[in-house]
């Protein structure tokens, strides 16, 4: 089973809801990204560690890609409204 954790970035504590995948779309693209994780060293939370130290502001978004053929992370910031996307190797 499949599942992603969404809530709104917005709220002072994040109580994420619970989506269970079952339509076609969502588990294509969630067994894609399983596939790009397996080709990374990192974990997500240690890119999220490293985008923190050099952008400030709050990780909201983090989605594993294959970027010049290679798996990174593409990973959003807000800071002040304004927001920064940061690709990171895995």
């Amino acid at each position: 089973m499949l599942q992603e954790l969404s809530g709104s970035p917005e709220q002072d504590k994040w109580t994420p809801k619970v989506e269970v995948f079952k339509d076609v779309p969502h588990v294509a693209r969630s067994a894609e990204q399983l596939a790009v994780m397996s080709l990374g060293r990192k974990s997500l939370a240690a890119v999220i560690a490293e985008v923190r130290k050099t952008h400030p502001g709050t990780v909201f978004s983090i989605t594993p890609a294959i970027k010049n053929h290679k798996p990174v992370a593409v990973v959003l910031v807000a800071q002040k409204g304004k927001v920064t996307t940061v690709t990171q190797p895995l």
